[in-house]
């Protein structure tokens, strides 16, 4: 008979029973049998006790060999990356998400106006060139009709002006500027007889360092933005009668780098408000509106340093039941992109109000959506929220302005109600970093449209047209934010 096991240690039965457990059943039963006479007791280790159980060190723990291997740790592609912990405020407007205030901004002065006449200055734009400010503007009508720049200061006095080029004819297309350490670019239409724009660069002082030159390759290009960006700059503008938008790179110089490219934009192009062109790293992100027969939409599109689009075209649609969107602006932050659009529901029947909103998407850098679009304040009739503009405060907070005021389905002799609102983000959350700031036309009358912010450290400002049904006046307000 086999030698019983009653008398073997527990630890000696487990470990028979753990090794005979890995063989099948067929295996057992094909297995010779036992001599009877053989012993059966396990060899043990070593390192083990007469009873089974590891020798004990004198602090009473294992004597385990020194060789066993380290405890590996989870596999590296089992590493949960850290996320951080945002609140989920799905279906919440901005606005009304409680405040975590790490930034306060205050208003400085309401928007003071810059001139004291309406018909002489015919589009303008601010920009910042190393510690000042600079304001160029069309002045004039007629034959006598001029670019010119002054300084700018923070309580909106202008320095002297200074004549940057004369003009033929009336030239109406406002001039856009993008800074920098050293100079300040502006593209403008220089004639109304040739629709080209041209180009020039100037410091601060306003003495010209480059052009003006006409641009080659904007024959029939209007409405252009611009932006500076590593090795130059990028002309984003409307071609071909409104049915294309059209990619230009230049170098510091303003002189055309390579071939225009024309962008994949779907639909015939809405004149409001202009194609906007942002250097992110890497290249850039160009955004303009779209239109069909009786909508619009909203497109965003990342370029590489040469105008090729990269990936596909975001188009944001409606969500919140308006028939169209337009008017993205994007800012890069957080290792993403903030894009903010408008959103306008306009009834069939015009003697109901209809109302604008503007959205908020968070995407990555290569624009793949983020959560859910998150609205800065509900649909209320009657009330235009829209033209959104983000800056920035600090290293990676987002600023956000966009325009309110009294939303007119027809009209005759309407005078523009619009105050800006400003809020500071937090980039992940979308919460309100900062409390509510308001802007206002200082004279108790006008709505402010067109916005342009400049910052400068921590003060910010605000141009924007004061606007009085058909004529405004250039206007600048400010904030502090810290």
């Amino acid at each position: 008979m086999p030698r019983p096991l009653a008398g073997l240690p527990a630890l000696s039965l487990l470990l028979l029973l753990a090794c005979s457990s890995g063989s099948s059943q067929a295996d057992a039963v094909d297995a010779p049998a036992a001599d009877p006479g053989a012993d059966v007791t396990p060899d043990l280790p070593d390192d083990l006790g007469p009873d089974g159980a590891p020798d004990l060190l004198a602090d009473g723990t294992p004597d385990l060999p020194a060789d066993l291997p380290a405890d590996p740790g989870p596999e590296a592609g089992d590493v949960t990356p850290e996320v951080p912990d945002v609140p989920d405020y799905s279906g919440v407007p901005i606005l009304e998400r409680p405040v975590q205030e790490t930034v306060t901004c205050t208003t400085l002065h309401d928007a003071l106006p810059l001139a004291d006449t309406f018909a002489t200055w015919m589009g303008a734009d601010i920009a910042g060139v190393d510690e000042q400010v600079v304001l160029v503007r069309v002045e004039g009508a007629g034959e006598e009709t001029v670019l010119k720049q002054s300084t700018i200061a923070f309580d909106a006095t202008l320095g002297a002006p200074i004549t940057l080029d004369t003009l033929s004819g009336w030239a109406y297309a406002r001039p856009r500027l993008a800074g920098g350490p050293e100079r300040v670019a502006v593209i403008y239409s220089a004639s109304e007889a040739v629709d080209e724009l041209t180009f020039l660069a100037a410091d601060a002082s306003g003495a010209v360092l480059d052009g003006p030159r006409v641009l080659d390759g904007t024959d029939g290009l209007s409405d252009a933005g611009l932006a500076a960006g590593a090795g130059g700059y990028a002309v984003l503008g409307v071609a071909a009668q409104g049915k294309t938008v059209r990619f230009l790179r230049l170098d510091d110089h303003g002189s055309l780098q390579g071939a225009a490219v024309d962008l994949p934009s779907q639909g015939v192009y809405v004149n409001w408000p202009a194609p906007q062109i942002v250097p992110v790293d890497g290249g850039w992100v160009a955004t303009w509106t779209e239109s069909g027969a009786s909508s619009s939409r909203a497109a965003v599109a990342r370029l590489d340093p040469d105008g090729q689009v990269e990936g596909d075209v975001l188009r944001l649609e409606p969500v919140a039941g308006g028939e169209a969107t337009r008017g993205p602006a994007v800012i890069e932050v957080g290792g993403g992109l903030l894009v903010a659009w408008t959103e306008t529901h306009t009834p069939a029947d015009w003697n109901e109000p209809g109302w604008s909103i503007v959205q908020v998407r968070r995407t990555s850098s290569a624009l793949a959506p983020l959560g859910e679009v998150a609205r800065v304040q509900d649909p209320s009739k009657g009330l235009a929220c829209h033209t959104p503009v983000w800056t920035r405060i600090g290293v990676d907070t987002p600023g956000l302005a966009f325009a309110c005021g009294v939303l007119y389905t027809i009209c005759a002799g309407c005078v523009p109600t619009e105050t800006l609102g400003f809020v500071a983000l937090h980039p992940a959350s979308l919460v309100p970093a900062s409390k509510k700031a308001l802007l206002k036309s200082s004279t108790g009358a006008g709505g402010l449209l067109n916005a342009r912010i400049v910052r400068q450290v921590n003060d910010y400002y605000v141009y924007a047209d004061l606007t009085y049904h058909a004529l405004n006046q250039p206007s600048l307000a400010a904030l502090h934010c810290e």
